[in-house]
């Protein structure tokens, strides 16, 4: 693996400390928080170690001097990524209202459950998700998933071979789609085999976009397309068919 940068890993190591703070339940955990924070360097540190041969990583944190290999404007990335985030919230909560729930009313539980929160939260739990989620299932596991294939399927030209991206990105898309069942299942009384099949679906397509966005763009692009997603399917889906 190449070092990891400095600037960047201490930007998304912050950014990671701050989302890991806002998760956290209440009364706060200090000793819980520290280990939870050290973690978090851990694998921002690995995943930009191991994405950094590829090209990959934070483009926008960490700069380059080589004009040649300077990604596209900021400005662009960023834009792109937002708008991304936005019309798949929109397409996944146009899904969700106007398909599933008509059919599988226990999926509806869960806006109504981001409904009646505060309106702040709902924010908050955009951003924390974001930035975990994506450092986790982006940057750590797709890069550390890349790098580790690329050690038995040597890469040509300096890029992955199309199947091991393939492969760290159908690991991302699936673990994705696993980790939100116990926030959906939760809620519900009776959860069926097509609820499961609603969540891992939804889930498994934002994570796909995402995915697309990291390799793309880089992490910031991915954290932020996440939370742009988020956004409409949490704060302003939830109230509008309410």
């Amino acid at each position: 693996m190449k070092k990891a940068a400095g600037k960047d890993f201490l930007v998304l190591a912050a950014l990671g400390a701050v989302a890991l703070f806002l998760a956290m339940s209440r009364p706060l955990n200090l000793v819980a928080f520290i280990a939870g924070s050290a973690i978090v360097c851990v694998i921002v540190w690995l995943g930009l170690s191991a994405a950094a041969p590829f090209g990959k990583g934070a483009p926008l944190l960490a700069g380059t001097k080589d004009p040649a290999a300077a990604p596209p404007p900021a400005v662009k990335i960023i834009a792109q990524a937002l708008l991304g985030g936005f019309f798949l919230g929109a397409a996944l909560l146009s899904i969700l209202v106007l398909i599933i729930i008509p059919f599988e009313p226990q999926a509806g539980a869960r806006l109504e459950a981001a409904a009646n929160q505060p309106f702040w939260k709902p924010w908050v739990v955009a951003f924390e998700s974001a930035v975990l989620e994506e450092l986790a299932g982006r940057l750590f596991l797709i890069g550390g998933a890349v790098w580790l294939l690329s050690r038995f399927f040597r890469p040509v030209g300096g890029k992955p071979r199309r199947y091991v991206t393939g492969i760290a990105i159908a690991l991302s898309v699936i673990a994705f789609g696993a980790i939100h069942l116990p926030a959906w299942l939760g809620i519900v009384a009776y959860p069926t085999a097509g609820l499961i099949m609603v969540v891992l679906v939804l889930n498994g397509l934002g994570g796909l976009l995402f995915s697309y966005a990291f390799w793309q763009w880089g992490i910031e692009a991915a954290v932020l397309c996440h939370f742009a997603a988020d956004i409409v399917t949490q704060v302003i889906g939830p109230r509008l068919v309410s």
